[in-house]
């Protein structure tokens, strides 16, 4: 028809007075067809932290006591990059939730005290340890750690990670001092929180400001490492959805267990039957299994797109939580 008119179809957002970054937002490149076609790198440093399990059951205990237990029980849980893009590319720096066809959803502190079993309560995880030497933290070190890193391995308050695979590979004997226990526990402590739960894009380096809050480990869980996780990631996944990010750190595990739990359209099926966790255990521990993938194809970043694209309410599981009966973690 000659009054006939092409009317270029609008991507959104339709007003911009909330959506404020999309000029910058990753999804802007790919609606105009500008890259990003491969999933992000994920920077993480877990291995050795996982290939030491199971520990000692001294160095456990004061594990558990300090709060961390839950997300060790969790286990090893390999990272889906294609997922977690597909998930960058629906976060909004704006509103901290993703932008889905059935409404905005985010992880919450709810979310982490059930899945992960961190305390969610208590004081903040805060503080800055820029003003020390690298040999002003060697004596912090001995102390604490039970050994006296190199000068090398300390850089701008932060310890190479590998610089602990020496010391905790030898075995506590059986009459190791309760100092000896202590500081063994305080090194896994930190491979955890280096590597799992604050890990960055060093992939390697672990603040030494987190030794000031396990020093005495039934302080240690005073503290909201819930809130402190919850934030590392919403910052993680903000700087993740720059036009010009390639990688992304942080707890993206946690991520993962949320979207599997919230949206059970994008999980694998699990063969094995559903099992009654231990009393200790965290609900994310149920994704510790092999994995059936005839259903779902995983690693494939179109297929999520696609997945992500056609989601409906009855695709969206927002009353999981109501499954696991005990108590949220406080303290």
């Amino acid at each position: 028809m000659d009054n006939e008119q092409l009317v270029a179809f609008v991507p959104g957002p339709i007003i911009g007075d909330v959506l404020t970054r999309q000029p910058h937002h990753r999804s802007t490149d790919i609606w105009i067809g500008a890259g990003h076609y491969r999933p992000l790198q994920v920077r993480r440093h877990d291995g050795e932290f996982w290939r030491g399990i199971p520990f000692d059951p001294r160095v456990q205990r004061y594990i558990d006591e300090a709060g961390f237990g839950g997300v060790v029980r969790t286990g090893q849980i390999q990272l889906d990059h294609a997922l977690v893009t597909a998930l960058v590319e629906r976060w909004r720096t704006e509103t901290h939730s993703f932008h889905l066809p059935i409404g905005e959803a985010t992880v919450t502190l709810q979310d982490i005290g059930i899945l992960w079993g961190l305390p969610i309560d208590g004081q903040p995880v805060i503080g800055v340890d820029t003003h020390r030497k690298s040999e002003d933290w060697l004596p912090i070190c001995e102390d604490l750690l039970g050994f006296r890193p190199k000068t090398d391995d300390i850089k701008g308050g932060k310890l190479l990670l590998g610089c602990l695979d020496a010391p905790l590979a030898v075995r506590l004997p059986s009459d190791a001092s309760d100092d000896d226990i202590r500081c063994h526990a305080r090194m896994r402590i930190l491979q955890l929180i280096g590597g799992h739960l604050f890990s960055d894009k060093s992939g390697n380096m672990v603040s030494l400001m987190y030794l000031s809050f396990l020093r005495d480990f039934t302080v240690t869980r005073t503290y909201s490492w819930g809130s402190a996780v919850l934030a590392f990631l919403y910052r993680g996944l903000c700087r993740a959805t720059l036009c010009t990010s390639q990688e992304i750190a942080g707890p993206l595990v946690l991520l993962q267990l949320w979207t599997w739990e919230r949206f059970p359209t994008l999980c694998p099926d699990r063969p094995v039957p559903k099992m009654e966790l231990p009393a200790e255990s965290p609900y994310g521990a149920r994704w510790n299994v092999d994995f059936n993938l005839s259903r779902v194809a995983m690693h494939v970043l179109v297929v999520y797109r696609d997945q992500l694209d056609s989601l409906r309410d009855d695709h969206s599981n927002c009353t999981y939580l109501l499954g696991y009966s005990r108590a949220t973690p406080t303290r």
